[in-house]
């Protein structure tokens, strides 16, 4: 999904968690309601660390509907980062090479987000220091 306003501006986004209501439909019912993760990717992704000779691609069959074309093509596509170990799969669209697309975003948000974690994790180190 690409979005062309100024709202995309902000880059990465997530949206994810749970409602602590009951559902105002059925309000007896045992599970609660959920948001979906959503994440919102600029076209210009910080892939500077990201390496494409230490991603390492293995196609698999998807799971779910879709009948034949299920059954009979290999058509998912799962990444794994060699260095790190992060893996991110893709089945969502029809061809291979669409989802091997969306599987390396996927890792590249992955990565990210893990740097991003060691730089707050850092920075959190040297507060506690003082």
């Amino acid at each position: 999904m690409r979005l062309k306003n100024d709202y995309d501006k902000g880059g990465h986004h997530r949206v994810h968690g749970q409602l602590d209501r009951p559902d105002g439909c059925r309000p007896t019912h045992k599970r609660r309601n959920w948001f979906v993760g959503v994440n919102l990717l600029r076209e210009g992704v910080n892939s500077s660390a990201f390496d494409p000779r230490d991603v390492a691609y293995h196609s698999m069959r998807a799971s779910g509907p879709g009948g034949q074309h299920v059954n009979k093509t290999e058509s998912a596509v799962r990444t794994t980062h060699v260095p790190t170990g992060l893996t991110a799969v893709s089945q969502e669209q029809r061809s291979q090479q669409a989802n091997k697309k969306v599987a390396c975003l996927k890792l590249m948000m992955l990565l990210q987000e893990k740097r991003n974690e060691s730089v707050a994790e850092g920075k959190s180190d040297i507060w506690s220091q003082n």
